[in-house]
């Protein structure tokens, strides 16, 4: 991981990476002041792990679940 971080590169790629950098922090600014974005982000990330989460298979999953869901 090291030698892909210190590896040479243009002036171009540079400016690529500190832009993503750039819009990381504002992004990251905004959502720290913001109550309802991050809310929003958060309720859209939940049902995005809902959608990919899979279905129970053994009935020591789906006991598993629904003690989940008790709590």
């Amino acid at each position: 991981m090291i030698a892909s971080l210190s590896k040479p590169r243009s002036s171009k790629e540079h400016l690529i990476i500190h832009m993503k950098f750039a819009i990381l922090v504002i992004l990251a600014v905004c959502f720290w002041g913001a109550p309802g974005a991050r809310r929003a982000a958060s309720v859209m990330l939940r049902d995005a792990a809902n959608f990919v989460q899979p279905e129970p298979t053994t009935m020591q999953d789906k006991i598993n679940q629904f003690n989940t869901c008790l709590q």
